[in-house]
């Protein structure tokens, strides 16, 4: 197969009122579009709050349609809400139909030569929504596919599946991060499939790049004025950007893209 490029952009979060959000947006589309992907993935935070903000996921959807490009999204905490257990706006059944209604559904499978790219919600895990067993059941049904037709599997969500180690232990403040407990535990273990080549996460603010059992993890920094850094994160990587993928027949090449945003970092204390 030819090479193709797939562009990640993750944490936005547009606000369509505001000037400001307005300009950096311009800034990542005009730098995204000049790539000409054949896809963009946004994963996660497409908006600043549009589970609760009138009319922000429509106004936020009409931008991204006049980038030009074909794109899929799947939600973070500021489109439907956070994961169970967070306590501030969690998802709710009424959260996510309003992303399905105006977005598509919250999960995606695409096909682009001898790739199987997956999105997933992460944000419905532990909220036991039907939407949380589809997924699983959905997963596992792509991962066959991927056996069957003999293709490779890049995996895209909002949150990591963990920070480190899959076995760790996350707690206090930056338990925000991560899913943890059995439903971690159940998702790993399907990331954890021979033909997932890559996965592919935003939600830290915070750009990393691993290699673990010849599977690719990926942080997708920030397109947005805001840098996270939490003592768990490996150094270097405060910056803000999107991730730029070239897909070959046996390989997937990521490629950090930094944008030129005037950012804060936020250093969070680790309780």
């Amino acid at each position: 197969m030819h090479p193709l490029i797939v562009v990640q952009v993750s944490d936005i979060h547009v606000h369509p009122d505001k000037p400001e959000s307005l300009v950096m947006h311009s800034v990542v589309r005009d730098t995204v579009t000049r790539l000409q992907p054949a896809l963009v993935v946004f994963s996660g935070d497409i908006s600043a709050d549009g589970h609760v903000v009138p009319d922000m996921l429509s106004k936020v959807k009409k931008l991204l349609d006049g980038w030009g490009l074909p794109w899929v999204a799947v939600p973070g905490n500021h489109d439907v809400g956070n994961r169970a257990g967070i306590g501030k706006h969690e998802v709710t059944p009424a959260f996510l139909k309003h992303w399905i209604d105006v977005i598509g559904d919250d999960r995606f499978a695409k096909k682009l030569g001898c790739w199987l790219l997956l999105g997933l919600d992460t944000q419905v895990m532990g909220s036991g929504l039907p939407s949380e067993k589809h997924q699983l059941d959905f997963l596992d049904a792509q991962l066959q596919t991927a056996d069957r037709e003999n293709l490779h599997v890049a995996v895209f969500q909002h949150m990591p599946a963990y920070l480190n180690d899959p076995r760790e232990h996350v707690v206090g403040k930056s338990a925000y991060w991560v899913p943890t407990g059995p439903v971690r535990d159940a998702l790993v273990k399907r990331l954890h499939h021979p033909r997932v080549k890559l996965v592919a996460s935003g939600h830290v603010h915070w750009h990393a790049n691993f290699e673990q059992d010849s599977q690719r993890r990926i942080w997708c920094p920030a397109s947005c004025d805001l840098i996270v850094d939490d003592s768990h994160f490996p150094r270097g990587g405060g910056c803000t950007g999107f991730m730029k993928y070239t897909l070959t027949d046996n390989a997937i090449e990521p490629t950090l893209i930094k944008l030129p945003l005037k950012a804060q970092t936020v250093s969070l204390v680790v309780d």
